[in-house]
């Protein structure tokens, strides 16, 4: 343990307009001398955006929460293939996966034409 630093988080409700407020701990093995508070703050950034971004489409849009594989290499193999189509619909140009999974489970043509050209 190098350094030990509090935050405090603000949060304001789009649909209640509530604030709440959040003191926070973070304890890091990172070098004060390499690592100021302010890029501490960017590495915790930078994880929240990483979470938004990837892990909430794979368990809003997939169930990756709600997963009841549990044997052997199953859950590693699921999570592969989840990023796998993640990345697919990305580099497809596919802005909102969650409207574009809706669509593909009543047109499956439409992730052939869309990712593949076909």
């Amino acid at each position: 343990m190098q350094q030990v630093a509090i935050l405090l988080r603000t949060r304001e409700s789009l649909s209640t307009g509530k604030t709440t407020k959040e003191i926070v701990h973070l304890i890091t093995s990172l070098d004060h001398n390499k690592c100021s508070a302010k890029r501490l703050l960017e590495l915790k950034r930078q994880y929240w955006d990483v979470e938004n971004k990837l892990h909430y489409i794979k368990d809003f849009v997939f169930g990756e929460d709600r997963s009841t594989i549990r044997a052997l290499h199953g859950p590693q193999n699921m999570s592969a293939l989840r990023n796998l189509a993640v990345s697919i619909y990305s580099a497809s140009g596919i802005g909102n996966i969650k409207r574009f999974v809706d669509n593909i489970k009543y047109d499956n043509q439409m992730f052939l034409k869309i990712a593949f050209g076909v």
